[in-house]
């Protein structure tokens, strides 16, 4: 299993650890993503999903707010793809794909 990812590419804030996907498909070429991206939502096909609160809490954000969710919850896979925050756009909830 390759290392776990959480990065922004894209415009996105990706954060993807499946098994049998190369983690950093975000950062490749479109048409190189393509096999990973058809792996990724085979294995949602079968994966539980929750949504994340990204409301501010003392300052946070939607980033932090995922990392304590992933850090709470334990999950073994997961995968979460979201539009960053910015002054223009904000986001009540995000949602994550996971297997524990």
């Amino acid at each position: 299993m390759s290392k776990p990812y959480a990065r922004a590419t894209d415009g996105y804030q990706w954060f993807v650890n499946v098994e049998g996907v190369n983690n950093a498909f975000p950062e490749s070429p479109f048409g190189r993503r393509l096999d990973d991206i058809r792996k990724v939502e085979a294995w949602k096909a079968g994966a539980k999903h929750d949504r994340v609160s990204t409301k501010e809490r003392k300052g946070q954000h939607a980033i932090a707010e995922v990392k304590r969710w992933l850090k709470a919850t334990k999950p073994r896979e997961w995968f979460c793809k979201f539009q960053p925050q910015s002054s223009t756009w904000s986001a009540d909830s995000v949602e994550i794909w996971f297997t524990l």
